[in-house]
């Protein structure tokens, strides 16, 4: 039903497959390549963004230039990608958003999962620009990879690890 939570779901799945295959199921936690997403040695280059504080500007009309131009009604994450002098570039732009949103929405370095290990629990507000991993362009782009874009402009890093997942078990 509208409104059923991701563990509500997963229970409503096992009865499903139960009732109608007579499949028996359980759920265990096992471990696979992935990339945390953590508070660089460096230390964070972002502050949280609290209620109250002021919000990009939404049309043309506004004179901010750090963000001219932008659609931000609610938070949300905005992905753009261009080509340049033979380099694919991605900037992403996020308004009042949690790390793990950001680690949802990245990029992945082998096509890995990434997963928000920072421990901020707050929202931010910030821009990201790199270029793309898979580029197989000779031509500089003057924007850094991934993981040097997240370490220079958000103070962040990408670590590769054996991360615990639950998997379904039929």
């Amino acid at each position: 039903p509208e409104g059923a939570t991701r563990e509500q779901f997963r229970i409503m799945l096992q009865g499903l497959l139960a009732d109608r295959f007579g499949l028996k199921t359980h759920i265990e936690s096992r471990e696979f390549p992935a990339y945390e997403l953590a508070v660089a040695k460096s230390g964070l280059k972002l502050k949280e963004v609290v209620p109250g504080d002021a919000a990009p500007p939404t049309s043309k009309g506004d004179s901010d230039p750090e963000w001219p131009d932008l659609p931000f009604k609610r938070p949300d994450i905005i992905r753009q990608y261009f080509n340049s002098g033979g380099s694919s570039l991605v900037h992403l732009t996020a308004y009042m958003e949690p790390f793990s949103a950001l680690a949802r929405s990245l990029s992945r370095p082998d096509n890995l999962p990434v997963v928000d290990k920072t421990g901020l629990a707050g929202n931010y507000t910030f821009r990201l620009e790199s270029e793309l991993n898979n580029t197989a362009s000779d031509v500089p782009s003057g924007s850094p990879d991934l993981p040097t874009a997240l370490h220079e402009q958000l103070g962040l890093e990408l670590v590769r690890k054996k991360v615990p997942f639950d998997v379904v078990v039929v």
